[in-house]
């Protein structure tokens, strides 16, 4: 099967937290690729209606885990993630693949705004 991800509402803001389970059952084969581009905005600003620095602000989140079943595969290829310009981005993935599981998996970024710094 090939499934295709939807994105995020054009993009991860601070505090945002993402978390996708995948099972992968024995013999299967199963494809994940996105929309598009997952961005990644800018952190500083306002929370709770005072001004913060960026250590304080949450980050945004994504955790992924996927089990992959005997003689099973799993291809992951998805858009990039760019994040911009004082943006904060914390990424965990996990894979559990029985030893006759396979897995191919694209993990990329780009760039934001490059003029914008």
């Amino acid at each position: 099967a090939l499934a295709a991800i939807s994105s995020y509402g054009g993009g991860m803001v601070r505090g945002d937290r993402q978390e996708l389970s995948i099972k992968v059952d024995e013999g299967a084969k199963l494809g994940l690729i996105t929309q598009g581009a997952t961005r990644i905005y800018r952190q500083a600003g306002r929370l709770g209606g005072q001004e913060q620095q960026q250590e304080q602000l949450p980050s945004c989140q994504s955790t992924l885990h996927a089990k992959v079943g005997k003689d099973a595969v799993l291809v992951m290829a998805p858009d990039p993630l760019v994040p911009f310009s004082r943006s904060s981005f914390v990424q965990r993935q996990r894979f559990d693949l029985d030893p006759s599981a396979s897995l191919l998996l694209v993990d990329w970024f780009g760039a934001g705004r490059v003029n914008s710094g």
